[in-house]
């Protein structure tokens, strides 16, 4: 037996329903935290939603290619030309759409690439560090902490206070077993 051939009778039928799908298909899965909560929900759903968006914009692109390679097919060589320009302007215009939504920053995977390429993620890693080994050095009772240099939003939460007595510094304090946790001049 030899191996099965591919099929290249598919006609791509309705790419423009894939899309309408496709369109309602993202715009159901935030029905749920919209209903329950009135919001879009936790950023972990929209990333979630974000990848199900890439996902199905790539299955629509490969879609639309095929619905436009048996349209080409079926035509003369001079219209063949027009249909490249077509593809070639529905090409730049996916593009335009994805670095319009890659510039929002909403979501967590596109924030998080954004701090690892600004140098913030790696500052606020070196003095989360630096910060550990003070805190871990059993030799050093009252810890004097370097204040963050930058503060990614996925990242910092909160940071100790000016104040030693504050309870975030105290809670700290017990946590590493030092006396005080304060910034430098307290």
């Amino acid at each position: 037996m030899g191996a099965k051939r591919a099929s290249k009778d598919f006609a791509f039928p309705w790419p423009a329903a894939l899309t309408l799908f496709s369109f309602c298909l993202l715009a159901a899965m935030f029905c749920p935290p919209i209903y329950g909560t009135g919001e879009i929900g936790e950023l972990r759903l929209v990333n979630i939603v974000f990848f199900a968006f890439v996902f199905l914009a790539v299955g629509n692109l490969f879609y639309w290619l095929g619905w436009l390679a048996r349209r080409m097919e079926l035509r003369a060589p001079g219209e063949r030309a027009r249909a490249l320009l077509s593809l070639a302007l529905a090409a730049l215009a996916l593009a335009g759409c994805w670095s319009w939504l890659r510039g929002g920053g909403s979501v967590s995977t596109a924030a998080a690439i954004d701090e690892l390429r600004s140098g913030e993620a790696g500052a606020f890693r070196a003095c989360a560090d630096r910060r550990l080994t003070v805190l871990e050095d059993p030799r050093i009772r009252d810890a004097k902490l370097e204040p963050f240099p930058a503060a990614p939003w996925l990242l910092y939460y909160a940071d100790i206070a000016e104040d030693p007595e504050e309870w975030i510094n105290v809670s700290m304090a017990a946590y590493y077993g030092k006396d005080s946790v304060a910034f430098p001049g307290y």
